[in-house]
């Protein structure tokens, strides 16, 4: 966004730039707001979809906001647009994120599902769908909560996986779509042996 600002202090064309930002509170964690509001002033941005999961009745994250702009989206990087998406942050929200635009292609562009999610694929070839995510560290057994329930847990291609307990803190997956991707579950980290995960502990879970 600073590069933008100093590109259109420079006269530069640029074209539109779309905003998701999401965490609990906006009074506590909203760190940038005046900068971001300053941008959305000044038309550097085009659009920013906030949301603030405590500060709602209803939790409201970035994958509902996207699901609002379905329309903006699919224009955007299905078309001469050529828009580049790029996630950062946590890898919760990555198979959210997906969906919504998956359904924003198939409502919008008139894709099937699947065609939807290898045009998505190609766009990661093509270095317009960048996924800058990072998994917290893994507790120490010391801190560790007993777990009730299974830790939601997504394969790299966002199918869900099933569970079997093991004992306390233990659990096994296996991803329904790769049967041989069986791995242990201890603690707050679960790392199926063929996938590159993406996952959600209960620890995880608690703080969204």
């Amino acid at each position: 966004m600073q590069h933008r600002a100093w590109q259109a202090a420079q006269g530069i064309a640029t074209g539109p730039l779309i905003y998701y930002f999401g965490s609990r509170h906006r009074s506590e964690e909203y760190l940038y707001g005046e900068e971001i509001e300053a941008y959305l002033s000044d038309k550097v941005l085009t659009h920013a979809g906030l949301a603030f999961s405590r500060d709602t009745p209803r939790k409201v994250y970035i994958q509902h906001k996207m699901l609002e702009d379905a329309e903006l989206l699919a224009n955007l990087i299905d078309s001469d647009e050529k828009g580049v998406f790029y996630l950062c942050g946590p890898t919760w929200p990555v198979p959210d994120v997906y969906e919504a635009l998956v359904g924003a292609l198939v409502r919008y562009k008139g894709r099937e599902a699947q065609e939807a999610g290898q045009y998505l694929e190609d766009l990661k070839e093509e270095e317009r769908y960048v996924l800058e995510v990072r998994r917290p560290m893994a507790q120490s057994p010391s801190l560790s909560p007993a777990l009730t329930s299974p830790p939601r847990c997504t394969e790299l291609l966002f199918h869900v996986v099933s569970w079997s307990r093991l004992g306390r803190n233990r659990w096994r997956c296996a991803c329904k779509n790769r049967p041989e991707a069986v791995s242990t579950c201890a603690l707050s980290a679960c790392v199926p042996l063929l996938a590159a995960t993406r996952y959600l502990t209960a620890h995880t879970r608690a703080l969204r």
